[in-house]
């Protein structure tokens, strides 16, 4: 993944870097027999691997987060407001541990923060700009991504995430642009030449290829 605005400050929503502990489930954070995602709609398939991923850290207490992933699973369709709804109750969660939130923002403001063959207006991003307590500020970051987010993220980017065939055209487009701007290019071109030649303004997840 890539962000952009390359100041360590910065923590991006969905990639804080501590991780606090391993081997609890999603399911098991929940409560076995709680009832989540019993719809039938069309993310139904994702709910249920996501209540199986493993969690990436130990989120504490989970009572708030679990309700409203009870109330966001409940029809089996995940959308744009419940996914920002879950943002920024993860972003409330940081503010009420002291630290000094900015966000979310949702592409072309704020950071730019892609994968190969993603449309980065689909992920919403955060920042937190106090430095001096380095450390929790990561540990708070990823509990309260863990009690809040992770889930429902984990939903909305995976009904969005490109296909082989997506990630292949979205590559092409950015060498493309590369090679019009005069951006160097391996032999045969790489995603990291794909990932310079959108550092240079290439948008290769727009439908008209950049000049």
């Amino acid at each position: 993944m890539r962000r952009g605005w390359g100041e360590r400050r910065w923590a991006i929503m969905g990639i804080a870097a501590a991780v606090l502990g391993g081997g609890a489930t999603l399911a098991s954070v929940i409560g076995a027999g709680a009832v989540v995602g019993g719809g039938a709609g069309p993310d139904q398939a994702l709910i249920e691997e996501a209540l199986q991923a493993p969690l990436p850290t130990d989120p504490g207490s989970h009572v708030g987060g679990a309700a409203l992933e009870r109330q966001v699973f409940a029809d089996g369709h995940v959308t744009f407001d419940e996914y920002e709804r879950a943002v920024l109750s993860a972003i409330q969660c940081v503010r009420d541990q002291g630290f000094t939130v900015v966000g979310p923002y949702r592409y072309p403001e704020g950071p730019l923060v892609y994968s190969p063959g993603e449309d980065p207006s689909y992920r919403l991003t955060y920042g937190v700009i106090d430095t001096a307590d380095e450390p929790r500020q990561g540990e708070v970051l990823a509990r309260c991504e863990a009690q809040w987010l992770y889930r429902i993220q984990y939903v909305w980017l995976g009904k969005h995430a490109p296909t082989a065939a997506e990630t292949q055209a979205w590559l092409e487009r950015a060498w493309a642009c590369a090679r019009a701007r005069g951006v160097p290019l391996s032999e045969p071109p790489t995603e990291d030449d794909a990932m310079d030649a959108v550092a240079a303004g290439c948008r290769p997840w727009e439908t008209t290829p950049s000049p």
